[in-house]
């Protein structure tokens, strides 16, 4: 995921300073390149690389979130909260637990 267009060339209007993302602006802020148009947006989830030894253990932690709300800026709100309290959560419960290891 290099936020190349399907032929592999650049996308023209891109953030230099975030090549890999097509909107990286904050739409709460108004700041950077937004979507204003909304509508069915689709998503794909990208992680990588990884060396990984034959025989060895890894444990993965993945969360797709999403926010619920009136509105479009009241449902970025909703996202965000929501992704404090998964990070909260992890680093409460999650992270000493896979120290134990």
């Amino acid at each position: 995921m290099k936020g190349l267009r399907f032929d592999g060339s650049i996308n023209e209007g891109v953030d230099s300073l975030y090549p890999g993302f097509v909107y990286p602006g904050d739409p709460i802020t108004a700041t950077g390149i937004v979507d204003n148009l909304g509508g069915n947006g689709r998503i794909m989830l990208n992680v990588g690389p990884f060396t990984m030894q034959p025989g060895t253990s890894y444990d993965f932690v993945c969360v797709v979130i999403g926010g619920e709300a009136d509105t479009r800026m009241n449902a970025i709100l909703d996202l965000r909260k929501k992704a404090d309290q998964i990070e909260d959560y992890f680093n409460l419960l999650m992270v000493p637990v896979m120290q134990l290891k």
